[in-house]
């Protein structure tokens, strides 16, 4: 699971060592523990910032080792989807962390990548056991635009060499698509592709939420819902994170698309 501090204002913390300790060391005071079967988390909540401290058991019986620390904002958003057969675990992850590909229990629509955070302390993921998930997606860049119209003007991806928009409310596992492809030339080339995530959606509304670390330490970002296949989905986002010329279009009603530095996005989510 990815930090994802610059989606709170928070980026500073994750470029200066001495600033993330602080900030390891006030989710390891205030935390929650939650037990899980191989270790524990600490859920520190920093007003609409959760922070999750991954704490390993040690098989020897020694300390137990911080593996991790996983970013979220709680919500109301959650899906309830089914468990799929392929297993994207990465190969480097930690036994507190959990990648899943999950669809509707209908087996209807699409399918998405999802990260889970507390994940340990469900005793099962196999293919068609049943998850509620409150989500929240954490784009490494955003665009938007005034309808959707304006959408399809500016927006095409290649499907098959045709150039292709995507539907209202669709997510598309494009990163799994390549990376597990045999017949693609990025085929197992890189784990972490798995995340990415397209997506696009009306914006149902847009809050600003506040972070409260400090008395004295606070900023806001923006929190945008909207629909999609499996349910209602937070994005998390800063204005900063959007360009300047697109920020006008930031309302209801407004077409979102989501995307990373290769034309694409990441989606974590908690369980």
């Amino acid at each position: 699971m990815a930090l994802f501090l610059e989606n709170f204002y928070l980026q500073p913390f994750k470029e200066d060592d001495t600033m993330f300790q602080w900030l390891v060391i006030q989710a390891a005071k205030t935390g929650r523990p939650v037990q899980g079967y191989d270790g524990k988390y600490y859920n520190a909540d920093f007003k609409n910032l959760q922070l999750i401290l991954r704490v390993e058991k040690n098989p020897n019986d020694g300390p137990s080792e911080i593996a991790g620390i996983d970013t979220h904002a709680p919500g109301m958003a959650v899906w309830t989807v089914q468990a799929g057969e392929m297993n994207i675990q990465r190969k480097d992850a930690d036994k507190l962390e959990k990648r899943v590909v999950v669809s509707r229990p209908d087996d209807s629509g699409g399918m998405a990548v999802v990260n889970i955070v507390n994940a340990d302390v469900l005793p099962s993921y196999m293919p068609g056991d049943i998850l509620n998930l409150q989500m929240a997606m954490f784009p490494l860049s955003i665009h938007y635009y005034e309808d959707e119209e304006a959408y399809v003007d500016a927006e095409k991806i290649s499907v098959g060499g045709e150039r292709c928009t995507l539907a209202d409310g669709f997510v598309m596992p494009i990163g799994l698509f390549q990376n597990r492809n045999p017949e693609s030339a990025d085929f197992e080339s890189d784990e972490y592709s798995d995340d990415i995530v397209l997506v696009r959606a009306t914006v149902q509304e847009v809050y600003v939420r506040d972070v409260e670390l400090t008395e004295e330490l606070r900023c806001s970002f923006l929190a945008c819902i909207v629909k999609t296949e499996f349910g209602e989905l937070d994005i998390i986002h800063t204005l900063d994170q959007v360009d300047e010329s697109e920020r006008d279009n930031i309302k209801k009603g407004a077409t979102v698309c989501l995307y990373s530095d290769k034309d694409l996005n990441s989606l974590t989510t908690v369980g």
